[in-house]
């Protein structure tokens, strides 16, 4: 769902729909934050928050953020 919102544009959808799915153990939506705070997609660009939660979907088992 976030992943389509996010081909949509709709990036307030996305985010909010990736931090849901990251907030119930879905360590993936933390790999799709990251991204998009890495690359400044739809937020600014922010390198060192988005190294944590790569680091943050790793732990979890995230093999998209390993």
């Amino acid at each position: 769902m976030g992943l389509k919102k996010l081909e949509e544009k709709d990036y307030p959808a996305a985010i909010k729909l990736f931090n849901d799915a990251y907030n119930a153990n879905k360590p993936d939506g933390a790999f799709y934050l990251a991204r998009m705070l890495e690359l400044g997609v739809g937020m600014q660009s922010e390198p060192d928050r988005a190294r944590l939660l790569y680091l943050a979907a790793s732990e979890k088992g995230s093999a998209k953020a390993l």
